[in-house]
């Protein structure tokens, strides 16, 4: 796979291969995302709003740091909402 194809699932995981990366950039993403979580002071009774939520591996992650936590999350990967919903029961 070259560059450009590379990008093009960075941007928007789609199919196998974007599940693939979708579980790479979890790895890459994780100091960042879990830092940011905490920096926010998530609490009780809070909303939070993700763009670009991926596969959903830290959405758990926020809904942890209170009850009554609210999210929202859009993503523009189709295949990164399936993802996510195989992993967030509602």
């Amino acid at each position: 796979m070259d560059f450009e194809e590379v990008a093009k699932q960075l941007a928007n995981p789609s199919g196998k291969y974007g599940i693939d990366v979708a579980l790479g950039m979890n790895s890459m993403n994780e100091f960042i995302s879990k830092t940011t979580y905490e920096l926010l002071k998530i609490k009780d009774n809070e909303s939070v709003l993700e763009i670009g939520f991926g596969n959903g591996k830290f959405i758990k992650d926020i809904l942890n740091y209170g009850s009554r936590i609210s999210f929202t999350g859009i993503d523009i990967s189709n295949t990164m909402i399936t993802e996510a919903k195989k992993i967030i029961v509602y």
